[in-house]
């Protein structure tokens, strides 16, 4: 579950995809809509190593990948 740094009007629409790699780690993908009267920040909570630095956590765009959601749906 994700928290915002303002208060907001609604969240909707929300997907969350989450499965452990072969080696180990964690990936992790998020989606939602949200809608707030003043700009925002979205704080996403993520599992890591205990006392881990940054290097522990990469993020990838999916910027340009609007359908994953709804690819994964069509395995169900």
């Amino acid at each position: 579950m994700c928290c915002f740094a303002q208060p907001i009007v609604s969240v909707t629409e929300t997907n969350l995809f989450a499965r452990l790699s072969e080696h180990g780690t964690q990936f992790l993908a998020y989606q939602m809509q949200y809608e707030s009267e003043k700009p925002n920040a979205m704080i996403l909570p993520l599992p890591v190593v205990p006392n881990g630095d940054e290097e522990g956590v990469q993020f990838i765009s999916l910027e340009k990948y609007d359908d994953l959601f709804k690819d994964l749906d069509r395995g169900f």
